[in-house]
């Protein structure tokens, strides 16, 4: 991981939840930050993924730098969320 990346954004913030992780990740990547370092930066954070379990993975970290991607996987997200809400 970069030195810049982990002086940067060492240490979880006080409420991880509250970052806004596409923001974070389209702001790194910007920077030239690689998907696999984006990705540490949010698990050490503590940044919960879009379904709020697992990690970070480069390919999620891929997924949600592509706005169009990004749009077609949060309409996914929304049709689980729905259909694990009506069991």
């Amino acid at each position: 991981m970069p030195t810049e990346l982990v002086g940067d954004l060492a240490g979880p913030p006080a409420n991880a939840r509250q970052i806004n992780a596409v923001a974070e990740i389209v702001r790194l990547r910007a920077a030239g930050y690689g998907a696999t370092a984006v990705a540490r930066s949010l698990n050490s954070r503590g940044v919960p993924t879009p379904t709020g379990r697992g990690q970070w993975w480069p390919e999620t970290v891929r997924r949600h730098a592509d706005p169009t991607v990004r749009l077609r996987w949060n309409r996914y997200i929304a049709d689980y969320r729905a259909r694990t809400a009506r069991r």
